[in-house]
């Protein structure tokens, strides 16, 4: 079974491999979080250094949750879902109208 994009971009991220335990994911943390704070940065490297925290902290998560199992990658609605959708809204919307039109004798 392949693992999804973002697990292995957050693997990378933290400069993982394989098969990795929570112990490796927390140790792997703390060293890119010590080295990327942006209170323990210079100043002319804040920006980037911001940018590499917020990274270092979402693959952590993305990690933690893959290994306790609660990892659901994100769900994306494809546009022919979309317009499948209105047409059925649509459809039902004008049943409703007919249905009341008639009922009512608005019609």
């Amino acid at each position: 079974m392949k693992k999804p994009e973002e697990v292995s971009k957050a693997l990378k991220t933290l400069n993982l491999n394989g098969k990795i335990t929570l112990k490796d994911l927390e140790n792997a943390y703390r060293k890119f979080a010590v080295k990327y704070h942006p209170d323990r940065c210079a100043n002319k490297k804040k920006p980037i250094c911001r940018k590499k925290f917020i990274e270092i902290n979402n693959a952590r998560k993305i990690l933690e949750n893959y290994l306790i199992g609660g990892y659901k990658p994100e769900y994306r609605v494809s546009k022919k879902a979309i317009r499948k959708y209105r047409k059925h809204t649509r459809e039902y919307q004008e049943h409703v109208e007919r249905f009341y039109n008639d009922w009512f004798g608005l019609g």
